[in-house]
This record gives structure tokens, C-alpha cells and sequence, in this order.
């Protein structure tokens, strides 16, 4: 699929697969949310169980998401994705 924005570049989005995995976590990190005036949260903070479920046990036969790439420059600009949490990962993330 292919997109228009604002300013015309053409963003392409495609099936988020596992080998996504590592702009997953970036992405993770970039979803926080930092009130205006706050310090950023440190890099290892999305690493800490009840964040790091979204990204860790993400890629199941269940789970969905999409990538948006730039279409001039191909970097990846950004990520949507759902997740469900089956009863076993459920047992895993509470003994985290």
C-alpha cells in the first residue's frame, strides 16, 4: 500500500514481520510518553516487564502490525501493532 502525507513523499506500509523485531523495541521507546519539560526516559526503561511485553512476546499467529517506510529514502518511520497475550505468556510476564 501506498501513501500520500502532507508534504507528498510516498510512505509505503507493509506487514510488520519478525524480522522487524529490533525497530519494534525503537518504536516501543518512541511511544512513551514524556510530558513537555520532562527528561526523556532512559533507553532501558522499555525493558522493564510491563513494557517490554508489548515488544518481546509480539509475532505470535495472532498478532498484527504494519510498518510504514519512506518510499525516497526506505528507513522506517514508524509502526502500529496489537498483541494478544495468551494465558502462557500471561504466566510468564507475572513472573517477571
Amino acid at each position: 500500500m501506498l501513501c500520500m502525507t502532507k508534504d507528498n513523499s510516498n510512505i509505503k506500509i507493509e506487514p510488520m514481520l519478525s524480522k522487524h523485531q529490533e525497530f519494534l523495541w525503537k518504536m516501543l521507546y518512541q511511544a512513551l510518553f514524556v510530558p513537555k519539560g520532562h527528561k526523556p526516559f532512559p533507553q532501558r526503561i522499555i525493558h522493564q516487564p510491563d513494557l517490554s511485553k508489548y515488544a518481546k512476546y509480539w509475532g505470535n499467529k495472532n498478532d498484527i502490525g504494519l510498518i510504514a517506510i519512506d518510499g525516497q529514502t526506505k528507513e522506517k518511520v514508524g509502526a502500529a501493532w496489537l498483541g494478544l497475550f495468551t494465558k502462557e505468556i500471561q504466566r510468564n510476564i507475572i513472573k517477571c
